[in-house]
């Protein structure tokens, strides 16, 4: 397993060097799309001018050092996952990012809300980021993605991220069809342009935690300096804080109920 030390230690020494750090992004999906999805994802990158590396899960998980080989030369590396994946917690640990992927249908948002009740605390505060496949319009996108969210936060007291949404689009069977991924055999189509648009959202990431990062530092470095003025205030601010967001443990029958909710 990949330590924060370890993954700290390699990003100092990229920027010492001049050199990028590799993004790692896990992608989860149901077993018959996760492939097609980061083949696809991994072309619009390619297209972009960006080294895309992939490797499964599965096959990380099998050989060490398996990421640190690709960190060197890859841009962004793919970790495909699907949903009977073991030990997703150990994947996601080495992974920048969780991606998760699922239908637009009753089928797949059940499936999306499982694998997120056994997930949920994979990334902590930072949340999982969804793609939503299949979409009639980007306002169904919105409408699922907002009641997977509302179901999840309530019952599993955890948040996921609308990171996009592929259109329902008649080339993506074509392209299986011809064993093609669809980002090449019809690059003009709507599924094609949602996946560069995708690659686009994703490559912003990095620059947004980094900004985050510094918004973070400077409050945190104002709260040492209200807390060394004012010790009794800064301790009662911070007790109401955590009181605020504190939240009831689900139970049983609710979680139970969740996942018929969703949809």
């Amino acid at each position: 397993m990949t330590t924060p030390f370890a993954k700290d230690q390699a990003a100092g020494l990229r920027r010492m060097l001049g050199q990028v750090a590799s993004r790692r992004v896990l992608v989860i999906g149901a077993e018959e799309q996760i492939d097609d999805f980061v083949d696809n994802l991994r072309i619009a990158l390619s297209a972009m001018g960006r080294d895309a590396a992939v490797v499964s899960a599965q096959t990380m998980l099998a050989v060490a050092g398996m990421l640190e080989q690709h960190d060197s030369s890859a841009d962004v590396t793919l970790v495909a996952g699907h949903f009977g994946t073991r030990a997703l917690g150990t994947v996601a640990e080495a992974c920048d990012d969780v991606l998760l992927v699922f239908s637009d249908g009753p089928e797949g948002i059940k499936s999306a809300y499982t694998l997120l009740k056994k997930t949920a605390g994979l990334q902590g505060g930072a949340g999982i980021r969804t793609v939503v496949c299949g979409a009639h319009s980007v306002d169904s996108a919105v409408r699922v993605f907002g009641n997977l969210a509302n179901t999840v936060g309530q019952y599993l007291n955890t948040r996921i991220d609308f990171a996009g949404y592929l259109p329902e689009d008649r080339h993506v069977e074509l392209a299986l069809s011809l064993g093609k991924p669809v980002a090449s055999a019809f690059p003009a189509s709507p599924s094609a342009m949602a996946f560069r648009q995708l690659a686009e959202e994703m490559l912003s990431w990095a620059s947004a935690e980094a900004q985050a990062a510094d918004v973070a530092g400077s409050t945190a470095a104002s709260r040492v300096m209200v807390s060394a003025q004012e010790p009794t205030q800064a301790t009662a601010d911070a007790s109401a804080e955590a009181t605020s967001i504190s939240a009831p443990p689900a139970t049983p029958r609710a979680c139970a109920h969740a996942a018929e909710m969703v949809y």
